[in-house]
């Protein structure tokens, strides 16, 4: 994944906190979710810190190098000296993938107790994975961002493989979230772009946050096309999917 370089501009900063963050809000996710434009609603509210994707790899070495930390710990400690709005809110955006940086779900629980999941999820999981793929190929994540020029091709196994990806991703969310008891609301996207103002007060609810402003409309640009559409219908159409459940399907065979 390409670098997302606005993250790192200063006005996403708030003034210099002290000492470390009193709530920690997590929006787990998994890749083309709506999550980038979920962070910057909660952003723009003041009451969330700026919940970005620090973990990815690229993003941490890109902050690693601008404060000269050796640890992510040490990057952490600068974040949230930054990112911690004034009511002691520090979120982040994180893939499931991105716990690999702490070494699990109980070792980031040690880092960042008490912490509250938003638990994102995309009714149309397909179109998710088509949106994967196009983003795969042109390196463009989110509008703005520059990628290779490449124009995307249409590539069935891709897509399949890229659906397998998600699915087991909010599963091992679900699973990890659920087994630990920890605290989680779920929030189905396209739910949250039809009514953002009441998305973001339940978010605040669960949270126990007082929000000083409401934003009324999403503030960053959708990105899907007629291209997405003509994808995901050409792969219902060819049958070009199911390898995930012919591999489960021939276990569950073996195990009778």
């Amino acid at each position: 994944m390409a670098l997302y370089k606005d993250q790192f501009n200063g006005r996403y900063d708030f003034p210099v906190y002290e000492g470390a963050a009193r709530k920690f809000v997590v929006i787990a996710s998994t890749g083309r979710s709506g999550s980038h434009m979920l962070g910057h609603v909660m952003h723009e509210t003041g009451a969330f810190g700026a919940p970005f994707e620090y973990f990815n790899l690229e993003n941490l070495l890109e902050w690693k190098r601008i404060f000269g930390a050796r640890s992510t710990d040490d990057v952490i400690h600068r974040l949230m000296a930054k990112r911690t709005s004034e009511n002691g809110v520090f979120s982040m955006k994180l893939h499931y993938s991105h716990l690999l940086r702490f070494g699990g779900i109980d070792a980031f629980m040690e880092r960042f107790p008490g912490a509250r999941f938003i638990m994102l999820e995309r009714q149309d999981v397909l179109r998710q994975a088509v949106s994967t793929v196009i983003a795969r190929q042109t390196g463009v994540w989110i509008a703005g961002q520059e990628g290779s020029g490449q124009k995307p091709v249409y590539d069935a196994a891709a897509i399949d493989k890229a659906l397998g990806e998600i699915i087991l991703d909010t599963a091992s969310w679900r699973y990890d979230l659920s087994t630990r008891g920890l605290r989680k609301a779920e929030l189905r996207f396209e739910d949250f772009c039809g009514d953002v103002p009441g998305g973001i007060q339940g978010i605040a609810d669960f949270c126990e946050v007082n929000l000083p402003t409401l934003p009324e409309t999403p503030v960053t640009t959708k990105q899907s096309g007629a291209i997405n559409a003509e994808w995901a219908e050409r792969f219902i159409r060819e049958n070009a999917g199911g390898s995930l459940i012919r591999r489960r399907w021939e276990l569950l065979k073996r195990l009778v």
